[in-house]
């Protein structure tokens, strides 16, 4: 029986790591979606997300089967699933219909053929992503290369020296000011006091376009309440831009009563 191999946790970093070196070390695309352990033993191939099997939701596609088919026993590739142009919390969804394009991409293989690659070079472990790549045509190739922060699915980075172990993962954040155009009741814990904010910000004919919802408030903000619709101006720090111009997990970060909502406005 092939025995699973715990996830390999990132350190999460704003920065180049400590100890990075171009020569030795790979830095890879981390994509928005939903880490994944495909993992071959007894014949069977199996797919795992953190906290559940989701080989029922795959097995009817095409490239699964083929995963099924050509991979040796004893074999773990970690891989991300997502969606192109979409959030990570468009994953389920797609996964559920199998006519979807659900997107692939492996970036680590801890295991193959029985060989625990675990402290194997980082370098070295992608070159067998690469050829495995070469021979899976379904596969994304492992990108070794800086990629634009403005692709809508590029989440951030990966900074690697071993294959499975010390990683490190840089995501990209950005801030911007936007004023408050809405309020949303806490439930929950929150019942009775502030949920989230509704953000937006002044577009060219004067209207509000709005940018989605963010909390991340503490206890004490969520119980005074100090947003004023249509006036406070709040900092709110997100992950990226996404396709339909909602923000990739915005939250908020402080009051902004020194600037005025007329500053507030779609570049």
């Amino acid at each position: 029986m092939l025995l699973a191999i715990p996830f390999c946790k990132a350190k999460d970093t704003t920065d180049i790591p400590p100890g990075f070196n171009a020569n030795t070390w790979t830095k890879t695309v981390k994509h928005d979606g939903w880490r994944c352990q495909f993992r071959k033993g007894l014949g069977l191939l199996t797919a795992h997300a953190r906290t559940t099997e989701i080989t029922q939701w795959l097995f009817q596609r095409d490239w699964f089967a083929e995963l099924q088919r050509r991979l040796p026993d004893g074999t773990v590739i970690d891989a991300e699933l997502y969606c192109e142009d979409e959030p990570a919390s468009s994953v389920p969804t797609y996964l559920r219909d199998a006519s979807q394009p659900l997107r692939i991409a492996p970036f680590a293989l801890p295991m193959y053929a029985g060989h625990r690659l675990i402290r194997e070079a980082a370098i070295i472990n992608h070159d067998r992503l690469q050829t495995l790549w070469s021979a899976y045509p379904f596969f994304e190739a492992p990108i070794n290369l800086d990629v634009s922060y403005e692709n809508d699915t590029v989440e951030g980075f990966v900074f690697k020296e071993r294959a499975y172990e010390g990683w490190w993962k840089q995501k990209k954040v950005w801030s911007y000011d936007f004023i408050v155009v809405g309020k949303v009741p806490g439930n929950g814990k929150y019942t009775g006091q502030l949920g989230a904010i509704e953000i937006g910000l002044l577009a060219s004919d004067g209207s509000i376009r709005k940018f989605g919802q963010c909390s991340g408030m503490d206890d004490a903000m969520r119980l005074a309440d100090p947003f004023v619709v249509g006036e406070t101006v709040v900092e709110v720090e997100y992950n990226g831009q996404l396709a339909n111009g909602g923000l990739r997990h915005p939250r908020f970060t402080r009051l902004r009563p020194d600037k005025p909502k007329e500053d507030c406005r779609c570049e």
